[in-house]
């Protein structure tokens, strides 16, 4: 199985700490790239690592940081001008086999471990499905909220009935079994849900798949009116919106946009979740990387092989 890691700074990116691509961002004086790699390492299912950005810095870079030599295989693309056409031209560069998986993920995700990322693969099922989203648990992640004078991250939060989940970045994609793959670039640029433009943009989006999946609109509004509440204080209307969000309907609903076989995979160790968005979140991570690392490789050590 190939990995793509998305290491660009092209749409919908967020610059944090000043710099033009949080690829490179420091963490303990290791980037998050380094990181991400020396992680991947672990993953048995991985047989090549492919790294999409600005393509002479990322060589540089990873030279710079002493790649082991029996590492796995690695080949770095110049990105282009989007998510998906970024991973359309690995596909293709491939070969375009349609039944080819690529485990895709963004370069921000500093606390990572190879056995999450385990996790996430054992559960997924690619005799079934050929699009699999990974979602993480709440509980796993008020492991990294503040507590008393440490800072911390705090994420929000999807409710469906009986669970509230965030995306958490991990994605097993076949792009040749996805009919419709420049609708992942339109949900994924519009994936910062508190900002009102963002909330607008999915909405027409759904308005141009009503045809197609007519129960989207009135599903996503039950989303956003449950996240509203839970943010305003008021438990019963968010429980009373969240009681009617089934995943199984969600799960349909991506399905049908994006002409693919579609699953969501729930995890539950958190850090695959904890993105760097903004400055706040990456001052916090560096703060308690040393802390927050070690549990989580606490957490995943049954998960990776010896």
């Amino acid at each position: 199985m190939d990995c793509i890691i998305l290491a660009g700074s092209g749409e919908s990116y967020r610059e944090v700490h000043e710099t033009d691509n949080k690829a490179f961002l420091k963490v303990k004086d290791v980037s998050i790239l380094h990181l991400i790699m020396r992680q991947l390492q672990r993953v048995p299912a991985i047989s090549c690592i492919h790294i999409i950005g600005p393509k002479e810095k990322l060589e540089a870079h990873i030279k710079d940081m002493s790649y082991p030599e029996n590492g796995k295989p690695y080949v770095c693309y110049q990105e282009t001008t989007d998510i998906s056409s970024n991973i359309m031209k690995v596909h293709e560069l491939l070969g375009s086999e349609p039944d080819r998986l690529f485990l895709v993920m963004p370069s921000d995700v500093p606390l990572i471990t190879a056995g999450e990322i385990n996790q996430f693969l054992d559960r997924c099922d690619t005799d079934k499905y050929d699009f699999q989203t990974g979602m993480t648990t709440d509980g796993a992640l008020k492991r990294f909220e503040p507590v008393g004078d440490k800072p911390g991250v705090k994420m929000a939060m999807f409710t469906f009935r009986g669970v509230s989940l965030r995306i958490n970045n991990l994605h097993l994609v076949r792009p040749g079994r996805t009919k419709r793959v420049g609708y992942v670039r339109k949900v994924y640029s519009l994936r910062y849900q508190k900002q009102w433009t963002n909330v607008l943009g999915v909405v027409g989006l759904l308005v141009l798949l009503v045809l197609r999946i007519p129960i989207g609109i009135p599903y996503y509004f039950f989303i956003q009116g449950s996240r509203i509440c839970e943010e305003k204080g008021w438990p019963r209307m968010a429980k009373w919106f969240s009681n009617r969000i089934k995943i199984s309907t969600g799960e349909r609903i991506i399905a049908s946009g994006l002409g693919t076989r579609f699953r969501i995979v729930t995890t539950d160790l958190g850090g695959s979740a904890i993105d760097v968005d903004n400055e706040d979140d990456y001052q916090a991570i560096v703060a308690r990387f040393d802390e927050w690392h070690l549990m989580q490789e606490q957490l995943a050590e049954p998960l990776v092989p010896e």
